[in-house]
């Protein structure tokens, strides 16, 4: 029968926007000309856009689904990333077994073709709207403006027990993805049967649950960023300093055991991203933290990571977790993870194995 894994978040509708309308970030956020057409459209956000990174948008963006700016229209969100980037795996690997995703938002015509391609079952709850973003093409990366979302979901009702109950009952592992969701993740989590719980914060969470999902799950995936403001929840001191520091991965460290010793770094193994200069894995089983480094053979500092990076390196940490580096037969199962993934990185980036290498250490 096979293994089945569940995802668990909201998905997003994005609108991918077409190269021939001009973009230009400003302080307050972007404005877009459509070049053929003339149109044009200010977008008021709540920080600076910048190339690489996300921003929420002060109004509703659904209003841009019915303008000549759109290219393209496909599903996202963390759960239906991670989700693909694990049903990828399983499909390139002929593993028996099946993606599942729980998700909180709508069952859009765009989520639907993305799990029919992708051979993944999905059960929607329409608890929440689901949000609209737009991604804007840049010169090395993309800029994403994110939909302000909507009122919080209503109360459970006996319904989502059962149809929650049936979607991860016999699930061997449940991946909480950025979840926006506090009542159906709660609901996954106690209903998941003894499956392998796997944290991705933040989401919009609150802080306490935040941290209680911390203190329960098995292994826990998150960027620097996100470590850093778990931190300040937990009352741990932070570096003022970002991911592309020469210190991060000595801080990503501290940050990792610092929690543990709270009781909020998960109980089996965690993992912080850092972008070009690699990962940070803690395998707390055998007491041992080490880094784990993608090393271009040119000399120069690195790719950009791409937008959704961290999700791709969370539905292949379950599907290798799950299938490969848990088995017993490892003697660094988390460095062997990392190294694995980083490798697939690489590979996303297009880079050939003579152009890099993946250096790992204990810190």
């Amino acid at each position: 029968m096979g293994k089945h894994f569940v995802f668990d978040g909201l998905n997003t509708t994005d609108i991918m926007v077409s190269r021939s309308t001009v973009v230009d970030l400003r302080n307050n956020g972007v404005a877009l000309k459509h070049s053929p057409t003339g149109q044009e459209w200010f977008i008021p956000t709540n920080g600076k856009p910048e190339e690489g990174a996300k921003v929420f948008a002060k109004e509703p963006l659904r209003g841009f689904l019915n303008t000549p700016i759109v290219e393209n229209v496909v599903a996202g969100g963390g759960v239906v990333g991670a989700g693909t980037a694990c049903a990828i795996r399983m499909e390139n690997h002929k593993f028996p077994g099946k993606v599942r995703l729980l998700n909180s938002g709508n069952q859009t015509a765009e989520l639907t073709a993305i799990c029919a391609a992708m051979r993944m079952d999905c059960e929607s709850f329409d608890r929440m709207r689901s949000p609209i973003n737009l991604v804007l093409p840049q010169k090395s990366d993309r800029v994403v403006i994110k939909e302000p979302l909507t009122a919080g979901p209503e109360e459970l009702v006996d319904g989502h027990f059962r149809r929650v109950a049936r979607t991860v009952a016999d699930g061997s592992a449940l991946a909480t993805v950025s979840t926006k969701d506090a009542g159906l993740t709660a609901l996954a989590v106690s209903m998941s049967n003894g499956a392998r719980r796997y944290f991705q914060p933040t989401g919009s969470l609150s802080p306490e649950l935040t941290l209680l999902m911390l203190s329960v799950a098995n292994e826990v995936v998150c960027n620097f960023e996100e470590w850093k403001m778990l931190a300040k929840w937990a009352g741990v001191s932070v570096p003022n300093f970002t991911e592309s520091s020469d210190e991060a991965h000595k801080a990503a460290a501290e940050l990792l055991s610092a929690m543990y010793e709270r009781g909020l770094a998960a109980t089996e193994a965690a993992v912080c991203t850092l972008g070009v200069k690699g990962s940070v894995g803690a395998d707390w089983m055998k007491e041992r933290v080490s880094r784990v480094s993608l090393q271009l053979l040119d000399g120069s500092k690195g790719l950009p990571t791409p937008s959704g990076a961290g999700d791709r390196f969370l539905g292949e940490w379950v599907f290798l977790r799950e299938t490969w580096s848990r088995q017993g037969y490892l003697r660094h199962p988390i460095e062997a993870t990392i190294v694995r993934i980083t490798h697939s990185v690489a590979n996303f980036l297009g880079l050939d194995r003579g152009q890099y290498d993946v250096e790992f250490a204990r810190v």
